[in-house]
């Protein structure tokens, strides 16, 4: 279990992120411009992926300064996204996690056997 949430901590903390990210610019879009959901949502992926096709509305002083803080979120966020991501895929990771946990769901498989730690006087005894 420890090596399991080790993995998937990094990995877990950048999609928590990522989702924050396009959260907080979509209400951010709809309250400070009072954009319709979808335009607000466009917008913040326009923004964070910085696509860049162009305003839907005209922003407030404000909201451009929003959007400024949104894409600073989004380089950021996106960079340890993509890092965190590739450092798991490449540093092989991904394939111990997935053998504990092949090792585990035969384990737990396992019926009628006996663990038999020691084959000393008593390990002989029981064995």
């Amino acid at each position: 279990m420890s090596v399991r949430r080790a993995i998937l901590n990094p990995v877990r903390i950048a999609g928590v992120a990522l989702v924050a990210l396009l959260t907080v610019g979509t209400a951010g879009y709809r309250f400070i411009e009072h954009m319709p959901w979808l335009d607000a949502v466009y917008m913040t992926v326009i923004t964070v992926t910085t696509v860049g096709f162009g305003e839907i509305h005209p922003l407030s002083q404000t909201g451009r300064a929003f959007t400024i803080g949104l894409i600073f979120g989004g380089v950021v966020i996106g960079t340890y996204s993509i890092t965190t991501l590739a450092g798991s895929l490449f540093s092989g990771e991904w394939q111990q996690r997935w053998a504990d946990r092949r090792r585990m769901e035969q384990i737990r498989n396992l019926r009628g056997h006996v663990i038999l730690c020691g084959y000393g006087r008593v390990g002989r005894h029981v064995a």
